[in-house]
């Protein structure tokens, strides 16, 4: 049987996975993870304007009950110094994001089925902290995420797009990326 935690990390790959597939993107899990990737999102003869490519992003999933309010507009998060020096790496072959999906405290609101729907509750937020400076903590740095940056299917189609266009994820946008503070 699943303890608590691997719930909440199933939980969170199907979230992830359900928002790919109405994207119309597959959503792959990865096997082994050494390097800090869960998954991965790839497009297939995406097309953006008069480009076809095959975009991907490689994906650092976490879940969580306890949601602390840094300050408007963002929320804190600690993560492992192996996650964030691993997704912080500007020499990946493929962009990386980690996406914290939020969930009620009491496990039995975490997901409701009936005949006429299956509802996951809470949701997901994503960042990017490729280029991150590097941390003078030993075991966890908190990363403030924006609030703004919900995962969706509209979301994800546009950070896929950048990437197809070769740009990066935030694409010059400093408030779609995760404020690091070390202190």
């Amino acid at each position: 049987m699943l303890n608590k935690n691997d719930v909440k990390e199933e939980l969170s790959y199907a979230y992830v996975h359900d928002i790919a597939s109405k994207a119309k993107f597959f959503c792959e899990p990865k096997g082994k993870d050494r390097d800090s990737i869960d998954a991965h999102i790839e497009g297939y003869d995406f097309r953006d304007g008069n480009i076809s490519t095959a975009p991907q992003i490689d994906v650092q999933l976490k879940a969580t009950a306890q949601l602390d309010v840094a300050d408007e507009g963002f929320f804190s998060f600690p993560l492992s110094i192996k996650n964030y020096d691993d997704i912080r790496n500007t020499y990946r072959t493929a962009d990386a994001i980690l996406i914290v999906l939020i969930m009620p405290d009491r496990p039995e609101l975490w997901l409701d089925t009936n005949e006429e729907e299956l509802v996951a509750r809470n949701s997901a937020y994503w960042c990017d902290i490729k280029g991150a400076g590097e941390s003078e903590n030993k075991t966890s740095q908190t990363v403030y995420i924006p609030r703004e940056n919900q995962l969706t299917p509209e979301s994800l189609t546009t950070l896929m797009s950048r990437v197809a266009d070769l740009d990066s994820i935030t694409d010059g946008r400093p408030e779609d990326r995760g404020v690091i503070r070390n202190g």
